[in-house]
């Protein structure tokens, strides 16, 4: 009986007996030819390899998914695949097996292209990463950075794509393979900017840290990084997350003494003292940035208890 098979999957399902729901899927299968059927035996085979008794045992786990793959394989070959999410299932299963070369050119497949047109576009960033293919993925995220220009994710993985070109001498046509022509691509989106976004902002200044990182030369520098992170507040720093954001690249700003002296000229660029209040929303919250820098940049650490007591007691007065 269809309907008390079907129980019966969703009663292993509640136990996770991984083994139990391929059976009972097979018989379904069996029963009622429906590739949903087909598939939830599929799934159960990836289970066991992923959670089941076997998972610690990477032979077992392989011959699991390597089933899990030849079920699929035969659907594809009699043209049986019907859905995104059978396709989706196929890609998962291949990437399991480390097997990037094949899910990529099944990303890439006409099959693939007409059931799953809307594969997230991370899968093809990660697999471009896993097979090193770092100017094709250059050129991806360039147009995707070009659509959507406010992707923080997008732009570290341009970066870093460019600096793996770098390393490996490489000069392909279309990518940018450079740290010129990286900061470059990042000014032309900030010049080309409608309205003022965070990304590209932030792009630059983790372009300079990863510079910083790598020993260039402050001459190579596309300038200072204070000055960027002056710049950078004087743009968002009416936003709560502006500190959040400075703060991945205060420790890059040397010697000590330059963040806080960074953290001063914000400070005293507000004209709020102790006997004034922030005039607006966004007077408060570049205050409350300013606040927060002091505090990132290790000024707090240096300065007596009772002075702590004293900003503690204005700040009382301010916001209380």
């Amino acid at each position: 009986n269809e309907e008390l098979l079907s129980q019966l999957f969703i009663a292993y399902m509640r136990v996770d007996d991984f083994k139990g729901q391929q059976t009972v899927a097979m018989q379904l299968y069996k029963l009622r030819p429906r590739n949903s059927y087909y598939f939830w035996a599929v799934v159960s085979l990836v289970l066991q390899a992923l959670r089941g008794p076997d998972a610690d045992n990477a032979q077992k786990a392989q011959l699991l998914l390597t089933l899990a793959q030849r079920m699929v394989d035969k659907f594809i070959t009699e043209n049986k695949l019907e859905t995104a999410q059978e396709a989706q299932l196929y890609l998962q299963i291949l990437q399991e097996q480390s097997k990037y070369h094949e899910a990529y050119d099944f990303l890439n497949g006409a099959l693939c292209q007409k059931l799953y047109p809307g594969a997230p576009v991370f899968v093809r960033i990660e697999l471009l990463k896993k097979l090193n293919k770092w100017d094709e993925l250059n050129r991806l995220l360039k147009e995707l950075l070009l659509q959507e220009q406010d992707r923080w994710d997008f732009y570290q993985e341009y970066i870093a794509s460019t600096f793996r070109l770098i390393e490996a001498g490489e000069k392909p046509e279309g990518a940018d393979y450079s740290v010129e022509m990286c900061h470059e691509f990042l000014c032309d989106i900030i010049e080309a900017q409608p309205k003022k976004f965070r990304g590209p902002y932030l792009a630059r200044l983790e372009l300079n840290r990863r510079m910083i990182e790598k020993r260039y030369s402050s001459e190579q520098l596309f300038g200072k990084m204070t000055d960027m992170l002056a710049e950078y507040f004087g743009l968002f720093g009416d936003k709560p997350c502006c500190a959040h954001d400075m703060k991945l690249f205060i420790e890059y700003v040397t010697p000590v003494a330059e963040r806080r002296a960074l953290a001063a000229k914000l400070t005293n660029g507000l004209d709020i003292t102790s006997t004034t209040l922030p005039g607006s929303k966004e007077e408060m919250q570049r205050h409350i940035c300013t606040l927060q820098i002091a505090r990132y940049s290790g000024a707090h650490s240096i300065v007596s208890e009772e002075l702590l007591h004293a900003i503690s007691t204005s700040l009382s007065l301010h916001y209380e």
